[in-house]
C-alpha cells in the first residue's frame, strides 16, 4: 500500500483552465484527464490525501460522480478554500475531512495543510533540529508550475513540498518520491 498526495484538482471549475494555464480545451476534458491520471497512479488499496480544492463549491449531487470515478476509496480531504465541508463530508466520501493533519510514514512526520506554512512542527529550519528526525510540510494552494519550486526548496533545505496537480504534471505524488527528493539533500 502506497501513500499519495495531491491538491488543487478543481473538478468542474472552468476558471482554473485560464487561472492555472492548464492545457485542456474544456473543463470536461480537464476533469476526465484528472480522473484518468489519479486512477493511473493511485491503486484501489492505496491511500490518497487530497490537500484541498477538490472541486469548486459544488452541491453533493455534482460532487458524487467525481468521487465515484476515483478508484481509491482510502482517501482523506484536508479542506481548501474552495471546499464546502457539508457537501464533501457525506458518509463514505472520505475517511476523514479536516483542516490540518499530521501523519507518520516510514518514520517521517508529515504536516498536511492546503496552505503552505513558513514554519511547522519539527521543521528542519530550527537550529539544533536533526534532519533525520525533522518533518515535511506538504501543501497545495499556490499552483506552482512543474516541480521547480519543490526542487528549489529542497536545495535550500526547506522541506516544504507543493503536492498540487500543477506542480506534479497533473498526477498525485507518492511519499517515496517526496522523500527521495529531500533525502538527496541530506546525502
Amino acid at each position: 500500500m502506497t501513500t499519495y498526495f495531491t491538491s488543487d484538482i478543481h473538478f468542474g471549475h472552468t476558471g482554473v483552465l485560464e487561472f492555472a494555464n492548464r492545457p485542456f480545451r474544456s473543463i470536461e476534458e480537464h476533469d476526465d484527464a484528472m480522473i484518468e491520471n489519479i486512477n493511473a497512479t493511485v491503486g484501489k488499496n492505496d491511500r490518497l490525501y487530497i490537500l484541498g480544492d477538490f472541486t469548486m463549491r459544488f452541491n453533493s449531487e455534482d460532487v458524487q460522480p467525481y468521487l465515484n470515478a476515483i478508484v481509491c476509496k482510502n482517501r482523506w480531504l484536508i479542506r481548501g478554500n474552495h471546499d464546502q465541508a457539508g457537501i464533501l463530508c457525506k458518509p463514505g466520501a472520505f475517511v476523514e475531512v479536516c483542516d490540518y493533519k499530521e501523519i507518520r510514514i516510514a518514520g517521517r512526520k508529515c504536516c498536511l495543510s492546503h496552505y503552505p506554512f513558513l514554519d511547522w512542527n519539527l521543521a528542519p529550519i530550527h537550529n539544533g533540529v536533526d534532519l533525520a528526525t525533522s518533518s515535511y510540510m506538504l501543501h497545495g494552494h499556490i499552483h506552482s508550475k512543474r516541480d521547480s519550486l519543490n526542487r528549489q526548496n529542497a536545495s535550500q533545505g526547506i522541506w516544504r513540498y507543493d503536492v498540487g496537480m500543477d506542480a506534479n504534471n497533473y498526477h498525485p505524488v507518492s511519499f517515496e518520491e517526496i522523500d527521495e527528493l529531500f533525502q538527496k539533500v541530506m546525502a
